[in-house]
């Protein structure tokens, strides 16, 4: 479920977080100093994977009649967009791969097929979202509104309505509400109910 009452969580000492943070560290350090050429390796050949599976998906249903080339091409397509999604637009997008230093695969250059540009993603998700992690009213990607995340949700925002959003609501999430007015309206709105919810 997600967090209603942030005094609730916050409740880690300063040395509970300095502590946290060394952990942290330590893990970011890690990975720093073992990945290499394999791993770009990795990427690359996932991007290639990713670009067959979309091209032979859509040769698959228009170059045939067999249904079974349907259903073939219809995997691949889903396949393609999950990698799309998941392990490539997400994670370069995240800077994930900047250190290559390859214009091709860098979070200030990629592009990919979601609803909105990838400026527009990286305000919404990864300064948003990764800044207000399941926090209602101020992380908009636990339901948009449209999904029952806490127990207290009643009425249109019901358990009735979440099994009827559930099927559009990864639409939403790709984008589709991350317009640049929209965020801008919501600004003043995550900032007072920062203010309200942290008592400040």
């Amino acid at each position: 479920m997600a967090i209603t009452d942030i005094k609730q969580y916050a409740h880690l000492t300063e040395a509970d977080v300095e502590e946290l943070a060394r952990e942290l560290d330590a893990i970011r350090t890690d990975i720093e100093e073992s990945r290499g050429e394999r791993d770009a390796r990795y990427v690359r050949r996932t991007i290639q994977l990713q670009r067959a599976l979309a091209a032979g998906g859509r040769i698959a249903l228009m170059a045939s009649r067999n249904k079974v080339a349907w259903v073939a091409g219809t995997a691949m397509l889903a396949a393609a967009k999950i990698i799309e999604n998941m392990e490539l637009g997400h994670n370069i997008t995240h800077g994930q791969w900047d250190w290559m230093n390859d214009p091709e695969i860098h979070s200030t250059e990629w592009e990919w097929d979601t609803t909105s540009p990838s400026v527009q993603w990286k305000k919404s998700h990864n300064f948003v979202h990764h800044k207000y992690t399941n926090i209602v009213g101020m992380d908009d990607d636990v339901g948009y509104g449209l999904l029952r995340v806490t127990q207290t949700n009643t009425g249109t925002n019901g358990i009735s309505a979440t099994r009827s959003t559930t099927c559009c609501s990864e639409h939403f999430s790709s984008g589709e509400l991350r317009c640049t007015e929209w965020n801008c309206r919501r600004s003043a709105e995550v900032r007072n109910l920062r203010t309200r919810s942290l008592g400040t």
